[in-house]
């Protein structure tokens, strides 16, 4: 029986997501990329209550918003709860982690924060570079949206949080910006942690400051 309706906002929509979801449900699926779309799709009178999914969204749903629902809103994102905040598959390979995953929870007006309701984990083979992890990770991102669409739809009440718990402290842009500038007392098996953990192809993007001076990295042979 389906009780609630789903408006759903992300930038990286896989084709035919929303007539999948409806055709497992019959559940109305509506799909936006923005807060404007957002805001409008709630706007519009409908035969039933709906909830709010945020699936891979960059954009931080404000307050107002978040306080204005009749119902929790629900975010589905790379990363287990222990890797919390921004780059989570960099920051998991330069700790060592064996395991990877990603993380449903309730929305608050913090990022990666409110009660966890579902964690999908999965191995890092060794040897898994960054790009490659969070490809994996936007894997099981829709694969987790499968399983969490019928039971948006299906059920009145709130999704029951589980034990999980967020870990650690949030990772920041900052943290990130530290972890990609290098020093000539690094030992080459530090660089290269770091080169795996972080890099994402992009140039300049590891850098070393010296006499002055910033130098950025290019592997050797590169021109």
């Amino acid at each position: 029986m389906i009780v609630r309706d789903l408006v759903v906002i992300s930038q990286q929509l896989p084709p035919g997501a929303a007539a999948r979801a409806e055709a497992a449900t019959g559940a109305s699926v509506e799909m936006v990329a923005d807060l404007a779309g957002l805001e409008a799709a709630l706007a519009r009178p409908r035969p039933r209550a709906c909830r709010v999914l945020s699936v891979l969204n960059r954009i931080v749903l404000p307050a107002r918003l978040l306080d204005a629902l009749d119902e929790p809103a629900y975010n589905i994102h790379p990363g287990p709860p222990e890797f919390p905040g921004i780059a989570p598959e960099a920051f998991a390979l330069y700790a060592g982690a064996t395991s990877f995953g990603v993380t449903a929870h309730r929305m608050t007006a913090r990022v990666d924060d409110g009660p966890i309701v579902a964690v999908l984990r999965f191995p890092i083979p060794p040897g898994l570079g960054r790009m490659a992890l969070a490809h994996a990770a936007g894997r099981a991102v829709w694969q987790m949206f499968g399983q969490m669409v019928p039971r948006l739809a299906g059920r009145p009440a709130p999704l029951g949080a589980l034990a999980e718990r967020w870990g650690g402290r949030r990772a920041t842009s900052a943290d990130y910006a530290r972890a990609c500038a290098l020093s000539p007392d690094m030992t080459a098996e530090e660089v290269a942690r770091r080169i795996r953990a972080f890099g994402d192809g992009s140039p300049g993007q590891f850098h070393i400051d010296l006499h002055g001076r910033r130098f950025f990295h290019t592997a050797v042979g590169e021109a």
